[in-house]
């Protein structure tokens, strides 16, 4: 007889993980549920519930130090550069599928596998793995997913890639999954209460406080209360009354100024992407078309990538594009197929000759 398949399977107390460890253990899979402690939060429902409830093994991981460098000391440098960052890109790269997967390996496990809606699959012609959409649109995850590398694609598996959400609460309630009706969270793990601004004032000294609001022209229109308050393309709250509205256009770190401006100011031609991970090829050697998706919610625009110098790029939008945000992740696509992503870097707006946040 054949020796079975080890599969570390991350649960966070969710439906989506626990489906992903029963579809595993259903296929015949040697599957141990893996609890990763973040943070000192607790999780909606226990996941050694879960992993009894599934008979299958548990082991927790204590991760909180390591977390706290990887990913909340990212969350809150990132703020205080005046960039709009993505902790959870950086939570998959560093941690789920970092440090588990050689954690996992080290413990003789084959593959680690997590509830995220995405797939994969191996390209024989590039000798390559393939980040691929889900089959559900609306959940679909591989955004989040661009930075991993081809070694930790090798070892991945997604079990909910080709499932409807839909479909994956109908097999939650087929077997009875205990709190089936918890409430999914929109939230960062470690910020509950979904406050990052309050969360940010805990770690950030008053010499970062109040600054000076001006309009592209230089103009003073009054007064900001910390860069790190602001988001670019964010409308509400900037405390200008004006008629016609204003947005945060970008963040100038070195003067402590916030650049607002009329929302047709807040299109932007171009963008520069740092920090580039291909999955498809190794690396951009000439201009390649594609579906760049500038946020998680963007339903993605037509643009042409153009290699750079420093494992960057430049994005060059087929229309201008508005809210372009420094520090956001850019992904690209080809069909289904995840080409890869990067970091924003910089905005660029031809019609105005303007280079705006420029991560140096």
């Amino acid at each position: 007889m054949s020796k079975k398949i080890k599969v570390a399977v991350a649960i966070s107390g969710g439906i989506d993980s626990a489906v992903a460890a029963y579809l595993l253990k259903k296929k015949g899979y040697d599957v141990t549920a893996i609890f990763l402690q973040l943070t000192d939060s607790k999780p909606n429902f226990s996941p050694l519930s879960i992993a009894k409830f599934l008979d299958i093994p548990y082991v927790k991981f204590d991760l909180r130090n390591v977390f706290k460098q990887a990913v909340i000391d990212y969350f809150i440098n990132a703020y205080l550069r005046g960039m709009t960052p993505n902790p959870c890109i950086i939570c998959n790269q560093k941690i789920k599928f970092g440090l588990l997967l050689e954690k996992a390996k080290r413990m003789g496990f084959d593959y680690i596998a997590t509830g995220h809606y995405a797939r994969k699959c191996w390209d024989e012609k590039s000798r390559r793995y393939l980040l691929l959409r889900s089959i559900d649109k609306e959940k679909e995850q591989s955004y989040f997913l661009f930075a991993l590398n081809q070694e930790q694609l090798s070892h991945v598996i997604w079990p909910l890639g080709d499932l409807s959400k839909i479909k994956v609460k109908e097999i939650a309630l087929s077997i009875d999954l205990p709190n089936i009706n918890i409430k999914e969270s929109q939230e960062l793990c470690f910020i509950p209460k979904g406050d990052y601004r309050y969360f940010l004032k805990q770690y950030i000294k008053s010499d970062y406080e109040i600054g000076e609001i001006i309009n592209t022209k230089g103009e003073h229109l009054g007064w900001h209360k910390g860069l790190w308050y602001y988001t670019v393309g964010q409308r509400h709250g900037i405390g200008i009354p004006e008629a016609t509205p204003y947005y945060v256009r970008a963040l100038n770190v070195k003067q402590n100024r916030l650049v607002v401006a009329k929302r047709e100011e807040l299109y932007s031609s171009e963008m520069i992407v740092k920090d580039v991970n291909f999955i498809a090829f190794q690396k951009l050697q000439k201009p390649v078309q594609a579906i760049v998706k500038v946020r998680y919610q963007h339903p993605g625009t037509r643009a042409t990538l153009l290699p750079l110098t420093d494992n960057k790029i430049k994005v060059v939008f087929a229309e201008p594009q508005f809210g372009i945000t420094p520090g956001q992740a850019a992904v690209f696509y080809k069909e289904d197929i995840c080409l890869g992503g990067g970091w924003i870097s910089q905005q660029i707006n031809k019609l105005i000759n303007e280079e705006t946040n420029k991560d140096s």
